[in-house]
């Protein structure tokens, strides 16, 4: 009897989890955020698009560029995937783009939308 013996791909560690070892924090995508509005209200997520956040972010320096801290991604054409939100960053978006809604809302919707990495 032949014994087979299965390689198993290493899994490379989520964006999430890179940010987390990296800046000490979790991180958001400008969609991410957009879900996460249209989540508690769809009303903000209509008011508050993913290029209106994005374009703020990196406007005030608010984002960080994933490819510039050498982390690699899936999907190399999704432009908008490549900047992240430091969670200690939420706050400055909210009030600089004044939209009603706490970070604590923001985590919670990110939770129950599976982006806690």
């Amino acid at each position: 009897m032949v014994k087979t013996v299965k390689k198993t791909k290493e899994l490379k560690p989520t964006i999430q989890r890179q940010l987390i070892q990296r800046i000490g924090e979790v991180g958001y995508t400008a969609g991410q955020i957009h879900n996460m509005l249209n989540h508690l209200d769809h009303s903000l997520g209509e008011m508050y698009g993913e290029d209106k956040i994005r374009k703020y972010a990196r406007k005030n320096n608010l984002a960080v560029d994933i490819d510039e801290l050498g982390f690699q991604r899936r999907h190399k054409s999704a432009e908008g995937s490549k900047y992240y939100i430091p969670k200690s960053k939420l706050v400055q978006i909210i009030d600089g783009l004044d939209i009603c809604v706490t970070v604590d809302d923001l985590e919670k919707a990110a939770a129950r939308l599976g982006y806690q990495g």
